[in-house]
Parts: C-alpha cells; sequence; structure tokens
C-alpha cells in the first residue's frame, strides 16, 4: 500500500537479525506510534511519488510519537529526492553496529 511493505501503528515491531526488505519500489516501514527495533537489514527500496508523505523516510517513516532503533542496516536507497530516514513527532536512534550508507 502507499503507506509501507510494513505499515504499524500503536504497536510493537520486532525486526529480526536474519531479516530483510528489499528490492522494492515503495517505502519499506512506516511506524505510526508505537517502538520498531530494525535488526535486519533494508536495501534497494526505490522512493515513489505514490507514497503517502511522499519520498521522506524511503526505508523508514516515523511518525505520531513513535520510537524506531535501528541495530541493522539501510543501504541502496534510490529515487531522486529520496531520504532514507524521516522523523516527525517521534524518536530514531542509531546504535553501534548500524549503519546507512548509500543512500
Amino acid at each position: 500500500g502507499p503507506a509501507g511493505a510494513i505499515w504499524m501503528q500503536g504497536s510493537t515491531l520486532v525486526m529480526e537479525e536474519d531479516s530483510s526488505i528489499e528490492n522494492i519500489i515503495g517505502r519499506a516501514v512506516y511506524i505510526d506510534g508505537g517502538t520498531a527495533e530494525i535488526d535486519g537489514n533494508i536495501s534497494g527500496i526505490t522512493g515513489d511519488n505514490d507514497m503517502w508523505q511522499g519520498k521522506s523516510g524511503v526505508a523508514i517513516h516515523v511518525r505520531n510519537s513513535a520510537s524506531a532503533t535501528l541495530n541493522g542496516k539501510i543501504s541502496n536507497i534510490l529515487g531522486s529526492g529520496s531520504s532514507a530516514v524521516f522523523v516527525v513527532g517521534g524518536e530514531f536512534y542509531m546504535n553501534e553496529s548500524s549503519a546507512i550508507k548509500d543512500c
């Protein structure tokens, strides 16, 4: 849908270490309230004008008092004008083992 491959509203998401979201057109994770622990990898995601809130937060979009923690990796986020992570009214944390590259 226009929100993301994962659209979470006010609950808890745990993306496990060996999991991945890759090679899609649209957004990977849309976090609308609640908490998310991203331990897996997000790569090869292409932003698209049909997504809600445009190309802001193609890998991870955080809003509505949500909190997201990245322990995994984000890479190869594509699409002119796209941002890998976008936060409005929420929190985003990156731990030492995490990485965002080639975005």
